[in-house]
């Protein structure tokens, strides 16, 4: 019997995407240009970034793994604390002003970076990059993409922008290695400032034309041929409705605390295995190099997936998706546990790359699909705020347990067994009823 495409079960059908993506970014590169460049800027105040910088860090500072996780995780804290605040700022703030202080911050943290002889300077750098980085540039990349398209086109809208985190996963730590060996580890953070005052506004600036101070089309004239998006994707985006929920009233959800279980787990042991690297090599006998190296592996896993994951909401929905990422995470981190060569560190990069891409993109909609869009700045500045207060807290834990001759092996196979208990919950919020429900402001 001749096979087909309509022989595949509904739920794989996100594997035959590639044209509906191809339609979608020809009308919409400008716009999701400017989330996948949020995205990939990002990086310079990830844990994987600085992370880079850890050894040389410490050896200035005369600074232990767990004292320097102290500082990272007291200001990271603090920063998640702020983005709880700040983030609600994005439902009420013109974009293009709104980015030019996110560039003004993350050039101000890079040129702290480059002067800090002192730990209040250290920390005062540290802060700055994750506040406007990890914090207010994730957050912008995926809310504005997630309020900016209406169902139907939201997940591919929001994995295009999202593989800016792949990307600049992929490149950084190459990049970052050479210029560091030509021209020093302080003087590379002067480079990383150039870039956001120099090169990112004209871009951002360009890829925002079309669009009004929210980030809502101004109009839409799609070309008609095959690849065209359909007229539901095409469509603006109403912004509100009396599915709306906000911020006050999530929190009396049932159904939110238990996602957040599982959404805050990953950010926490990611966080921790990426900000202790050196100290994971040095336990397994490899070379910082080669970890490193693996970064390109973990990237491709999540661009691949990030894609997959885009199609996957779009046509089943966040809800019914959103927990497909937790046994390969699961999977991925028993593999580094207990394969102490570098196969291990293989399996690891690839199942949990693969498996960020997946939660990614699944779990930025599925807050959209729960509580609607009129709130998202506030309730993703608030989920986002709770994931940075998560990953502020691993590299201090992690830290003092190393300290004390906990083992990363150890540590990580923690980290697989609280991420596939996580799981049920997960599953749970998406299958039972709210116990909260309202769209006043918050």
């Amino acid at each position: 019997m001749a096979w087909s495409a309509t022989m595949i079960h509904p739920t794989f059908r996100h594997l035959s995407v590639i044209g509906d993506y191809v339609g979608f970014a020809r009308v919409h590169a400008r716009f999701v240009l400017f989330g996948f460049s949020l995205a990939f800027i990002s990086s310079f105040g990830q844990t994987f970034y600085i992370a880079l910088f850890s050894a040389e860090i410490r050896a200035q500072f005369n600074l232990s793994h767990g004292g320097f996780g102290e500082i990272y995780s007291s200001v990271t804290l603090i920063s998640g604390f702020l983005l709880m605040w700040l983030g609600k700022k994005l439902d009420d703030v013109g974009l293009r002003p709104y980015v030019l202080v996110l560039m003004a911050g993350l050039a101000a943290g890079a040129v702290a970076m480059w002067g800090a002889y002192s730990i209040p300077v250290l920390a005062l750098s540290v802060f700055l990059l994750r506040f406007f980085c990890q914090g207010l540039l994730s957050h912008a990349a995926v809310t504005t993409m997630a309020r900016g398209f209406p169902s139907g086109s939201r997940g591919k809208a929001v994995s295009l922008a999202a593989l800016g985190d792949p990307v600049g996963e992929a490149l950084f730590p190459i990049v970052a290695v050479v210029v560091i060996g030509i021209i020093g580890w302080r003087e590379s953070w002067l480079v990383v400032a150039a870039i956001a005052l120099v090169v990112m506004p004209p871009v951002l600036y360009w890829s925002l034309r079309g669009r009004d101070a929210k980030g809502g089309e101004i109009s839409i004239q799609p070309k008609r041929d095959a690849g065209a998006p359909t007229a539901q994707e095409a469509a603006p985006v109403k912004v509100g409705s009396d599915q709306d929920w906000s911020r006050r009233h999530i929190l009396k959800d049932v159904r939110f605390h238990l996602a957040m279980i599982a959404v805050l787990g990953p950010a926490f042991i990611q966080t921790g295995i990426f900000f202790h690297q050196v100290r994971l090599v040095e336990e397994r006998g490899w070379t910082l190099a080669a970890f490193v190296a693996l970064f390109a592996v973990y990237a491709a896993g999540q661009l691949v997936f990030s894609i997959i994951g885009g199609g996957m909401v779009d046509r089943i929905g966040a809800r019914r998706s959103a927990h497909f990422w937790i046994i390969p995470m699961g999977a991925g981190m028993l593999g580094l546990s207990l394969i102490e060569n570098m196969v291990g560190a293989v399996l690891f990069m690839v199942l949990c790359g693969s498996a960020g891409g997946l939660r990614n993109v699944t779990t930025a909609v599925m807050w959209t699909e729960l509580y609607g869009t009129r709130h998202l700045g506030a309730i993703k500045g608030m989920v986002a705020g709770a994931l940075v207060v998560s990953s502020a807290l691993s590299p201090a834990a992690m830290g003092w347990a190393i300290d004390r001759g906990v083992t990363m092996s150890t540590i990580v196979l923690f980290g697989a067994i609280y991420t596939f208990a996580s799981g049920f919950s997960l599953v749970l919020a998406m299958r039972i009823q709210p116990t909260g429900r309202g769209h006043l402001p918050s």
